[in-house]
């Protein structure tokens, strides 16, 4: 029964290793220990691989910039995994906002350092590391602006007969 629930984790990080303990089982059943050392050993490396790869938050970008256009804007500072425009579901316009992942940490932190504030097509882009959201987190409310009377049609009665 542990076998198959390491299994069913770890199928999700790294189908090598799945592979392996799959083919372990049915071959023959080796001593506990080795799976759970392979398991524990397998652990550490995908720990390692995630942590190597950093998501940056790239804001204040121009409405033109795609996703393609981000990855091009970062190359210098490594390869990216992945990078995403945020853009609304109805008109797909962008929402000035994007995500981008690099594969090393040191750069990184660089890109972070020299590219926040630079200019692109006229406006300061901010970088800075992604946080994951928090529904939790208390956000600031805007004041509710009540109003807006008037503005509109007024006719002249006199004229309208």
């Amino acid at each position: 029964m542990r076998i198959f629930t390491c299994r069913a984790v770890l199928s999700v990080e790294n189908s090598n290793i799945v592979n392996f303990i799959y083919a372990q089982f049915f071959c023959g059943l080796p001593q506990k220990t080795d799976i759970e050392q392979s398991i524990s050993h397998s652990w550490t490396s995908v720990r390692s691989a995630r942590k190597m790869s950093k998501k940056l938050y790239v804001g204040n970008l121009p409405f033109s910039v795609n996703s393609e256009q981000l990855t091009k804007l970062f190359s210098e500072y490594g390869e990216s995994t992945e990078s995403a425009i945020i853009s609304f579901k109805d008109t797909g316009k962008s929402k000035g906002f994007g995500f981008i992942t690099l594969s090393d940490d040191s750069m990184a932190e660089k890109a972070v350092q020299e590219m926040n504030g630079k200019e692109i097509e006229g406006r300061k882009i901010v970088v800075s590391e992604a946080q994951p959201f928090n529904p939790d987190k208390p956000r600031e409310r805007r004041p509710f602006r009540s109003g807006g009377f008037g503005g509109g049609r007024r006719f002249n009665r006199r004229e309208d007969y």
